[in-house]
């Protein structure tokens, strides 16, 4: 199972491959459509990361172990950074 933080880092990674696809669609119009729904699929699955970091943070902040309170802060610092 992924944390908050690998959600967040996989979902930026996705995303950044989305823009380079919809260049590709637009220099290649006769494959536009099989390019574009590759992108969407992109988009949906970070969408998807995107949304599991924030219910990890939600829940971590709700649920905080206070033993590992600096842990989990440091671990989202690293990604925000």
């Amino acid at each position: 199972m992924s944390s908050g933080p690998e959600h967040y880092r996989e979902a930026e990674r996705l995303l950044a491959a989305v823009v380079p696809a919809m260049n590709e669609a637009a220099q290649s119009p006769a494959s536009a459509g099989d390019v574009i729904a590759a992108a969407r699929l992109l988009a949906a699955q970070a969408h998807v990361h995107a949304m599991l970091a924030l219910v990890a943070a939600t829940v971590g902040n709700a649920e905080q172990d206070f033993d590992k309170v600096d842990e989990h802060v440091a671990a989202w610092a690293a990604v925000l950074t």
